[in-house]
């Protein structure tokens, strides 16, 4: 953090002033307002019965779910690190074969949602 004060050509001292985010201060006071809101509503629903929902979410099936849910997540994330290394080393080799390769590869995948997206007839690929 700067603590000095900026100075100008001539050598004088130029103010810094922070200026005032209205316009970020209420999006936050109202999504906060939105939020509590909703949470209220939940919370006070005499429709919930909160005595099921702790029996349901906390039963074996559920738990085991998420752990899987886990797993997976996880071992995803080590085979991206690894491929994503694996490509980026491939993409700066000096061999003219490993290069197209992985440009090859990087170019297919980032561009099969656009692909399936036109397929689908998607409006956001049509934009």
């Amino acid at each position: 953090m700067r603590t000095e004060p900026f100075t100008g050509p001539s050598g004088t001292a130029i103010p810094v002033v922070r200026t005032w985010h209205w316009g970020r201060w209420l999006a936050g006071a109202l999504a906060l307002a939105v939020f509590g809101w909703l949470a209220g509503l939940i919370v006070i629903n005499p429709n919930l019965d909160w005595s099921v929902v702790g029996r349901y979410l906390f039963d074996g099936n559920i738990l085991s779910g998420v752990l899987v849910t886990i797993e997976i997540s996880v071992l995803a994330t080590i085979i991206g690190l690894v491929l994503g290394v694996l490509l980026a080393v491939m993409w700066l080799a000096h061999k003219s074969v490993l290069r197209w390769l992985s440009t090859l590869y990087i170019w297919f995948f980032r561009g099969w949602t656009g692909r399936c997206a036109v397929r689908s007839g998607s409006w956001a690929a049509r934009g």
